[in-house]
C-alpha cells in the first residue's frame, strides 16, 4: 500500500461502514468528509477528532495538538482538552519523553487547553515517535459547523495561503533537497509552524453563523475542498491565481516541483459562506490574510481548478505533495 491516508473507495469498504452499535446521541459519526463526531450532551454538543502526525520529524508535539484542535475548531467549537497518545521507539529515552510532552504541554497552554490522560509506551513497532491526539471541543447547537452544508453560489474563502504546514515541515526537515534557495528564505518558512492554529479564524467564522468549514490538511486546499464537496454533494470552481501563495511556499514548490495546491496545509481554514464580504472584513480587520478563491456550483457542473485560463478536473483525494517527495 502506498503511504497516506486511505482512497476515499478503501475508507468507504474497509473501515467506514464498520459503526458498531448505533447511539442516539451520536448525531455525527464517522462520515468522509467530516473529521470529528458530534455528541449531543444535553446542554451542548462535543465535537471529538483525533488525528496523528506521521509526515513530520520536527515539532511533532507542537503539531499534534494544533491539527487536532483544528479539527473540532472546523465545526464552530471550542476546544478544552486533549488525550495524547505516544508510541516510543525502543531507542528513545524518558528525556524524550520529558522534552515531547513539555512542548506538547506549552503548546496546549498557548491555545487554552488541558491535558486530561492518554497512554504512553516503548515499543519495537515503531522507528521514531508517534503521536496521536484527541481533541474534545464544545459548541452549542445553533453554532454547529459540518462540510455537509456547502449550498451552491456559496463563496470559498481560505485563510493565509495555500500549502502552510507543508512549506514549513519542508522547510525544517528536507533542507539537504533545499541548498539552492536562500538561508533566510527557508528560515522564515520554518516560521510557518507559528501560523498553524485556526483558533482566531475559526472564533470570526463561527461568531457569524459560517456552517461549513474545513481545515486544509493532507491533501492541501484541493483535497480538502474535494471533501466538502463529496459531503454537501456539491460541485466547485476554484481560480487558481486567486489563491494566495506565500513567496516561501512558491519558491519551494517550484523547486521541488509540487502543487502547493495538494501540499499538507493545517492552518489553512477554508470556509464556505454566502457572507462572503462581511467574513473577509471582519478577518481582515484581526490581522488575519484570507482571500476568495472560488464559488460552490451544482454537482452535475463538476470539481474543477482553472489555472491561467485552463480548466482541470479535480479527480478526488491524491497523494499528498509531502508523501510523493519522500517516496
Amino acid at each position: 500500500m502506498e503511504v497516506g491516508k486511505l482512497s476515499p473507495e478503501l475508507l468507504q469498504s474497509s473501515v467506514l461502514r464498520f459503526e458498531g452499535t448505533k447511539r442516539p446521541e451520536v448525531l455525527v459519526g464517522a462520515l468522509l468528509g467530516e473529521d470529528s463526531a458530534i455528541i449531543d450532551m444535553k446542554d451542548y454538543l462535543l465535537a471529538i477528532s483525533v488525528d496523528p502526525i506521521t509526515g513530520a520529524g520536527s515539532n511533532i508535539g507542537r503539531l499534534a495538538v494544533h491539527v487536532s484542535c483544528n479539527d473540532v475548531v472546523a465545526n464552530g467549537a471550542e476546544p478544552f482538552a486533549i488525550q495524547v497518545l505516544l508510541l516510543m521507539s525502543v531507542d528513545s529515552t524518558n528525556e524524550d519523553v520529558k522534552e515531547l510532552m513539555n512542548e506538547i504541554s506549552k503548546t496546549a497552554e498557548e491555545i487554552g487547553v488541558q491535558i486530561i490522560g492518554g497512554h504512553t509506551e516503548f515499543t519495537d513497532k515503531v522507528v521514531s515517535p508517534v503521536v496521536a491526539i484527541t481533541a474534545l471541543g464544545k459548541v452549542s447547537p445553533d453554532k454547529l459547523a459540518t462540510s455537509s452544508e456547502a449550498k451552491v453560489g456559496d463563496k470559498i474563502i481560505i485563510t493565509k495561503g495555500a500549502g502552510i504546514e507543508g512549506t514549513a515541515i519542508l522547510a525544517k526537515d528536507y533542507r539537504n533537497y533545499l541548498e539552492d534557495l536562500p538561508a533566510e528564505l527557508l528560515d522564515s518558512a520554518e516560521h510557518f509552524y507559528n501560523l498553524i492554529s485556526v483558533i482566531p479564524e475559526g472564533k470570526i467564522a463561527t461568531s457569524l453563523g459560517v456552517k461549513v468549514l474545513h481545515d486544509a490538511t493532507e491533501g492541501g486546499v484541493l483535497g480538502a475542498l474535494w471533501e466538502i464537496a463529496e459531503a454537501s454533494k456539491v460541485g466547485f470552481i476554484v481560480e487558481a491565481d486567486n489563491v494566495p501563495i506565500r513567496p516561501e511556499t512558491k519558491a519551494i514548490c517550484e523547486h521541488l516541483a509540487i502543487d502547493p495546491l495538494r501540499l499538507l496545509s493545517s492552518g489553512t481554514l477554508i470556509m464556505i459562506t454566502s457572507q462572503a464580504e462581511v467574513l473577509l472584513k471582519q478577518l481582515h480587520a484581526a490581522g488575519i490574510d484570507a482571500s476568495v478563491i472560488g464559488t460552490i456550483v451544482e454537482n452535475e457542473r463538476g470539481r474543477e481548478v482553472i489555472a491561467q485560463g485552463e480548466s482541470k478536473p479535480v479527480l478526488g483525494p491524491t497523494t499528498d505533495e509531502l508523501w510523493r517527495l519522500k517516496k
